[in-house]
């Protein structure tokens, strides 16, 4: 139930911030915001074909890394290449194994949910300072959104790899 919730999650911000990008592109100047300050004030411009294809680009790649190995991708690296606390409790046997992977599988779901808002929040920002450079819509506002994200993750990621108490059921 939790990685249809996940998957669910992460395939809607996906198609919500690749509708965003499609529909507001025509609508941007050709030079558009592409870096910023850490006060969100654009200090960087350039293209908007460059932008958007470079984006896009990486944003969809990783997108499809993650996909893969959450599809079972992540039990065909080989146990020695896995960094993961608690990784001796984990693959100690071949059940325990399972649920190690099984999890995992999840962490990688929620590292796409997480990732999709990233880019949704980023192109948001690029979008709106390229109409209003002046804007301060975002600043402390979105660097604490990310911080909230980022803390809210590795809470998640420590919750997903401790070991489970002897009265815990297995993951699904």
């Amino acid at each position: 139930m939790t990685k249809k919730i996940f998957l669910t999650l992460w395939g809607g911000i996906f198609l919500s911030w690749i509708s965003y990008a499609f529909f507001m592109y025509a609508r941007l100047p050709e030079e558009i915001a592409t870096h910023f300050d850490v006060s969100g004030q654009a200090d960087g411009w350039g293209r908007k074909d460059t932008f958007f294809s470079i984006f896009l680009g990486v944003a969809v790649f990783l997108n499809l890394v993650f996909l893969f190995l959450h599809c079972s991708g992540v039990r065909k690296i080989p146990t020695s290449l896995i960094n993961l606390p608690w990784k001796e409790y984990w693959f100690a046997n071949e059940e325990r194994k399972a649920q190690a992977y099984q999890r995992l599988e999840l962490l990688m779901a929620a590292t796409g949910v997480f990732l999709n808002t990233l880019f949704l929040m980023v192109l948001h920002m690029v979008i709106a300072k390229s109409f209003d450079p002046n804007s301060s819509i975002f600043g402390s506002l979105f660097l604490g959104v990310i911080l909230g994200m980022t803390v809210g993750f590795l809470i998640s990621l420590f919750y997903l790899v401790k070991p489970p108490r002897q009265s815990e059921a297995t993951f699904d």
